[in-house]
């Protein structure tokens, strides 16, 4: 509940009013809506696009990079130093799940890639498909 509303507004748990003309909802309230507006609006206008909401739409996501300089605003340093300062804050919050610690983006990612440096680990049943889809593609 609360993430998906159907094509009349309406909420609903069933992803598959989503593909039926629904909708994702922002997370956050009014202001996950305010946020997820101004990239929408970032996103389609400024790359031309076009908002996905516009007639003017026409698929696929705009993309908008961002560039600062800290050197502009406070110093490179400050800045460093106060993103390692909130950064260790951050890390040292107590976590809702003992056994979860507190992360930062990008560090799940970064573990695995840690762990992915000399092999990438493979299930057994993704391992089977992709031999089977090998032999499919193999046969005349």
């Amino acid at each position: 509940e609360g993430l998906i509303i159907t094509k009349d507004g309406d909420p609903t748990s069933d992803p598959e009013e989503f593909y039926s003309g629904g909708a994702l909802l922002p997370f956050g309230g009014h202001k996950g809506y305010c946020m997820s507006l101004l990239i929408e609006i970032l996103g389609g206008a400024l790359s031309g696009n076009h908002p996905s909401m516009n007639s003017s739409y026409s698929r696929g996501n705009g993309a908008v990079l961002t560039v600062i300089n800290p050197e502009f605003f406070t110093g490179l340093n400050e800045f460093a130093e106060d993103v390692k300062e909130a950064s260790q804050l951050i890390k040292q919050s107590p976590a809702a799940n003992p056994n979860s610690p507190v992360l930062l983006p990008g560090e799940v990612e970064n573990a695995q890639r840690a762990k992915n440096k000399n092999s990438i680990e493979i299930s057994t049943a993704i391992w089977q498909s992709i031999q089977e889809l090998a032999t499919k593609v193999a046969k005349p």
